[in-house]
């Protein structure tokens, strides 16, 4: 079990479509606790949530989870291992 790496490349998955992309910045850690407060980080942790800015590699075309549940949800494959590393849903 690996952290997120911020510039790591990872495989994003939404559906049955995929593209390369990395995480370009931490935005900040979101406590379970306190799910309306953003905590400042760089680095993220196994089970961490948190808000992240993507750069994908050619574009993906999803709609915000909260308008379109099915097509709002992606997930990252670790290209190295070919596992999940996270997953996440789009907002505006």
């Amino acid at each position: 079990e690996k952290p997120a790496i911020l510039s790591g490349k990872y495989i994003i998955q939404a559906g049955t479509r995929t593209t390369q992309c990395k995480v370009e910045a931490i935005q900040g850690l979101i406590p379970p606790e306190r799910p309306n407060e953003i905590e400042q980080t760089d680095k993220l942790a196994l089970n961490d949530i948190a808000k992240v800015q993507l750069k994908l590699a050619s574009p993906l075309f999803l709609d915000t989870f909260e308008s379109n549940r099915l097509n709002g949800v992606f997930i990252l494959v670790d290209m190295l291992t070919n596992t999940t590393a996270a997953v996440g849903f789009t907002e505006k």
